[in-house]
């Protein structure tokens, strides 16, 4: 498959998502992922031109984890790249190589093994050393500060985010799963989806040569807020605002032409502060309005409350969409530290069979 510059949407032919099984071993989840999205994409291994991977040394609990994951992803005598910020970051990198012709066939893949490693512990040693690191000042610690500020200059009762996620779990199936352990004020257990061992690809291609299309690709925005949280601008929901807004203008579409919003999901206060990013709840009403509009986000993949991944959610959510053909869906995640960078992606589902 031959690389050209490509000027309008990029199709995605293929994609997987795996849970891992007890006992596997990382390397072997890698390869069992590889391989089912490129069989869903009716690609060989010798149709790839470009490997990109989405992978976090904190959450594997090894240094240079892509150093053993390259192969088993498929990476022998292949351009291979590594992001460590997220699956949808490692999906805006594919699509731009495919854009810029060094690509026309790119496996975008990303997993999460939470339960080989202890991560707080790691990710604190990055913290500033002479305030942030004495005290912890890590996830969720910090995403609990931001939260308790959006509460008080709102007026907010707590126990709005006890009764928003209770009903996530009870939509999820797990109505017994919201826990009330207490982790930081006003952070309890339950405001937290269940984190689990999985991979997840796409497969994206410039000229899909007749294969059958699932998606298309349009546009991704992202953005990066200061790393100090006194620093970063208020209202939280505004980095993300303007993430969508870089998206939507590169796809040439307005928030009205979208169908599905498959926002991040992972812990309650990134879906209030995405509902209101979107407009989909006015400033500072995003838990009272979601609360008593449980499907305002109209998604098309599954609840994280049924399990999620914290590195390789948008993937996740790109693989199993079970949206509608036709629809257009914006995908987002939220990643660093209480929500330091926000990025979306416009991907339009295609009919079945469709073709180029």
């Amino acid at each position: 498959m031959s690389a050209l510059p490509k000027t309008g949407p990029i199709a995605v032919i293929g994609g997987s998502h795996v849970r891992r099984s007890a006992g596997q071993r990382l390397e072997e989840l890698v390869y069992e992922t590889a391989k089912a999205a490129l069989t869903s994409a009716q690609l060989d291994h010798a149709d790839l031109d470009n490997i990109v991977l989405a992978a976090s040394d904190e959450l594997d609990g090894r240094g240079i984890t892509s150093m053993l994951t390259a192969m088993p992803a498929g990476g022998y005598l292949k351009d291979v790249n590594k992001v460590t910020d997220s699956g949808l970051h490692a999906l805006a990198l594919a699509a731009m190589k495919v854009r810029a012709g060094q690509s026309n066939a790119v496996l975008v893949l990303s997993w999460d093994g939470p339960s080989e490693a202890q991560p707080m512990p790691i990710a604190r040693t990055a913290l500033e050393p002479f305030v942030e690191r004495p005290i912890g000042f890590v996830d969720p610690m910090a995403s609990a500060v931001r939260l308790e500020r959006y509460l008080h200059d709102n007026k907010l009762d707590k126990s709005l985010l006890d009764e928003l996620a209770k009903a996530r779990w009870e939509q999820a199936g797990n109505p017994n799963g919201y826990q009330e352990t207490l982790i930081c004020s006003p952070l309890r257990e339950g405001h937290f989806a269940p984190h689990l061992d999985s991979a997840s690809a796409v497969v994206l291609s410039g000229c899909p040569d007749g294969r059958p299309i699932r998606a298309e690709f349009l546009a991704s925005g992202w953005r990066t807020d200061n790393y100090y949280l006194d620093q970063r601008e208020m209202p939280s929901h505004r980095l993300l605002a303007r993430a969508v807004s870089d998206a939507l203008s590169k796809a040439q579409i307005s928030i009205d032409q979208i169908d599905h919003f498959d926002v991040d999901d992972s812990a309650i206060h990134h879906e209030v502060w995405a509902a209101e990013a979107l407009g989909l709840a006015d400033p500072g009403r995003g838990l009272q309005e979601l609360i008593a509009a449980p499907d305002r986000f109209r998604r098309s993949a599954s609840s994280a409350y049924a399990g999620h991944s914290a590195l390789s959610a948008g993937l996740m959510r790109i693989a199993s969409s079970s949206a509608e053909p036709g629809a257009t869906a914006l995908v987002h995640q939220a990643i660093g530290r209480a929500g330091q960078g926000q990025i979306a992606a416009v991907i339009r589902h295609t009919r079945t069979g469709e073709q180029s």
